[in-house]
């Protein structure tokens, strides 16, 4: 699983940062197609196809934990939360729930030693975090081949969506949305995808194929 995922996420971040590039070196026809490409596979773009991509993936790793919550032999309720926190999370890059948490922190910033740009992560950190802690129970219950990669994939989703992503607030409101606020985009938004690949391919490695039944057996 994970190598085709990889793949198809590396296309179309070649495909985003190629028609960027050629959008600023060249002029006329060239520019202007190239810019219609752009806008088409941008990464930080909305209803285009980088957030389809991005809440396909959400979608198909919730798919798995609705799969396992059917069939496993334990944890069904937290295999079932998981996969409705991965709905969530697709529907969220299909039409930006998150941006709705700015009321809430708006209203949190003024008491917060600190403060960030885009005030939706701090409510948003929050729920992060509780969700983690939510399934712990059920990250520690997998296998130690499956746990680590789970756990290496979380971690790299949320250095591109919590570290990159505040790199880049700052960046932007510093100066402006230039050359080096691209940049920490495409970084974060490559860490994402390659996050949510690394997910589905560890917990599908649950999931086996028993010669004897001509069935798949879940792991978990």
């Amino acid at each position: 699983m994970l190598v085709p995922l990889l793949v198809v996420n590396a296309s179309l971040v070649v495909l985003a940062v190629a028609s960027f590039l050629i959008h600023h070196r060249t002029e006329g026809m060239a520019a202007a197609v190239s810019y219609t490409v752009y806008e088409f596979v941008t990464l930080d773009g909305e209803g285009n196809v980088s957030a389809w991509l991005s809440a396909l993936l959400w979608a198909l790793l919730g798919l798995v934990g609705a799969v396992y919550a059917a069939t496993a032999s334990r944890l069904r309720g937290s295999w079932l939360m998981f996969a409705v926190v991965c709905l969530v999370a697709s529907i969220d890059e299909a039409v930006s729930l998150h941006e709705r948490l700015n009321m809430i922190g708006d209203r949190l910033l003024p008491y917060l030693p600190f403060t960030v740009a885009y005030t939706w992560t701090i409510p948003g950190i929050v729920v992060a975090v509780v969700v983690a802690l939510t399934m712990l129970r059920l990250v520690r219950s997998l296998p130690s081949t499956a746990r680590g990669w789970l756990i290496a994939a979380a971690g790299v989703f949320l250095t591109g969506a919590v570290g990159f992503e505040l790199l880049g607030a700052e960046r932007a409101e510093a100066a402006g949305f230039d050359s080096v606020y691209w940049r920490l985009m495409v970084v974060e938004e490559t860490l994402e995808l390659a996050g949510l690949a690394l997910a589905i391919a560890s917990l599908t490695t649950l999931t086996q194929w028993n010669d004897k039944e001509r069935a798949l057996r879940v792991a978990a």
